[in-house]
């Protein structure tokens, strides 16, 4: 099983969108999965149902800092390389899927309660969603592979 297909079971078996992009990408960096679960259970929804950034998006740019990212602030190089790469995913991500806010993805406020009514009746969760977290693990995929 590949991390894409890794991400979509973990979301069909019941954890966020920003948990199923996170723990594939990022695995090799915890003790254990609890520990990637707790660190991207806020992202859900756009930021805790805000409808803010996809959580998809969120767990994307986790696993970038993970495996790029600079742990002092002196180190230039790593931070412009990080930087790089988080950029081109987010404009992968918005020509693929138009967005990378989850009200814009899902043309629905999830902040209210009909929002949120209206994406479970029509799905949305089931579809809008897993179709971002497959595109952000499929870039992901890519960059992981040629850097």
């Amino acid at each position: 099983m590949n991390k894409s297909e890794e991400s979509l079971l973990l979301f069909k078996n019941g954890n966020s969108c920003a948990q199923s992009v996170l723990y594939p990408f990022g695995k090799e960096y915890f003790k254990n999965p609890e520990d990637a679960a707790r660190l991207a259970a806020g992202f859900e929804a756009g930021l805790a149902f805000r409808g803010e950034v996809c959580g998809a998006v969120s767990g994307a740019m986790m696993a970038i800092g993970l495996k790029y990212g600079h742990a002092n602030p002196q180190e230039e190089l790593a931070k412009e390389q990080m930087y790089k790469l988080t950029n081109e995913f987010l404009a992968s991500f918005e020509g693929k899927c138009g967005a990378t806010s989850c009200n814009k993805l899902l043309n629905v406020d999830i902040r209210t309660s009909e929002g949120i009514n209206h994406a479970i009746e029509n799905n949305l969760f089931g579809t809008v969603c897993v179709n971002a977290i497959q595109t952000s693990a499929d870039i992901l995929e890519e960059i992981f592979e040629k850097n």
